[in-house]
């Protein structure tokens, strides 16, 4: 978890000093030498999350005392489940980077990107924040941070999300005329209320966030069944999007990075991005004491108990979580 350093509340910025914990603080062992693997126990930081160029991913940062920086990493670049978390000087390797995921739960205030797992493009509404109209066809682009790109996930009832658009307020929704059409068109629509059982009323602006691979989601269609793809699985700017059949293609993947900053105590799955597998403490949720191996393995992402029971996944693996926390006003050091 993301806890501000030193304790306090308040959002966590990119660059500002955190404290990364579980049920202990991920510290340096007592030979602070480059890499040396990293453990649990008492607080041994802060760590900084610094923002890299491609805001997907984070950099993992501490000062050591004689004032040098390292860098967490995933030793040897490995691929493996088990392997060891060290720190070295920072080189932006792939196993130095990290993506942060809220766990395990989606902060229905908060606004977020919707990125494409083949494209690295973000889910948007056609035409930028001018375009407000129902109907308006969703893309994919080249993140710009505009708000036609940032989305807000409201929870209903039934486990599943309306996901509103920022600039214009809209949902994210199938068109009347074409529910159950397999590669049919996605667009934009102002929200509206619907009857979910009874007389057969079809919720067309509510989706499902189930996890496929770590870190990504298919977002289903609560009416149609049919999952959320980029066309013909194009790589393009302005590529449309529509509704297909699951076949577990890349581009009907998708990831979520919240756009309005760290959230203080929130959990979080810290994932390398050369090999797709999180920071974990070897041993598992039983390993609590001082001096456990931190090592890179395997984890799950329910964003709720409903998607956890039908994933065949027990709570305690969908927390295998860290948390971290910021102190305002603090300025990333050199990279």
């Amino acid at each position: 978890m993301l806890v501000p350093a030193g304790g306090g509340t308040g959002t966590c910025p990119a660059g500002g000093s955190h404290d990364i914990t579980g049920s202990a603080t991920l510290v340096a062992p007592a030979l602070d030498m480059d890499g040396t693997p990293l453990a649990q126990g008492e607080p041994g930081g802060p760590w900084r999350v610094l923002a890299l160029p491609d805001n997907r991913y984070r950099q993992l940062q501490r000062r050591r005392a004689d004032g040098t920086a390292q860098s967490a990493e995933v030793a040897g670049a490995s691929m493996a489940d088990g392997a060891a978390i060290g720190q070295w000087e920072w080189i932006g390797a792939d196993s130095q980077q990290w993506r942060l995921t809220p766990v395990p739960e989606i902060d229905p205030a908060a606004y977020y990107t919707v990125t494409a797992r083949h494209s690295g493009k973000v889910l948007e509404v056609q035409g930028g924040p001018a375009a407000v109209a129902d109907g308006t066809a969703i893309d994919q682009a080249t993140g710009s941070g505009e708000a036609s790109q940032r989305w807000r996930f409201l929870p209903n009832s039934d486990g599943s999300y309306a996901i509103v658009a920022e600039h214009s307020g809209s949902c994210l929704a199938l068109p009347l005329n074409g529910i159950t059409t397999n590669g049919g068109p996605v667009q934009q629509w102002r929200p509206a209320t619907w009857v979910t059982s009874g007389i057969g009323v079809v919720p067309t602006q509510n989706w499902l966030l189930i996890p496929t691979n770590p870190g990504y989601y298919k977002i289903q269609a609560v009416g149609s069944g049919l999952v959320l793809q980029v066309q013909a699985g194009s790589l393009a700017d302005g590529a449309l999007v529509q509704q297909g059949t699951w076949t577990s293609a890349s581009s009907q993947e998708w990831s979520l990075s919240m756009a309005t900053g760290l959230v203080p105590n929130c959990w979080y799955t810290i994932t390398a991005r050369h090999s797709g597998l999180s920071l974990g403490v070897a041993g598992g949720p039983s390993a609590a004491q001082d001096g456990a191996r931190i090592e890179q393995s395997l984890a799950v992402n329910a964003l709720n108990p409903a998607l956890a029971a039908s994933a065949g996944l027990s709570r305690s693996r969908t927390r295998r979580s860290t948390k971290v926390t910021s102190q305002a006003g603090s300025t990333a050091p050199p990279q």
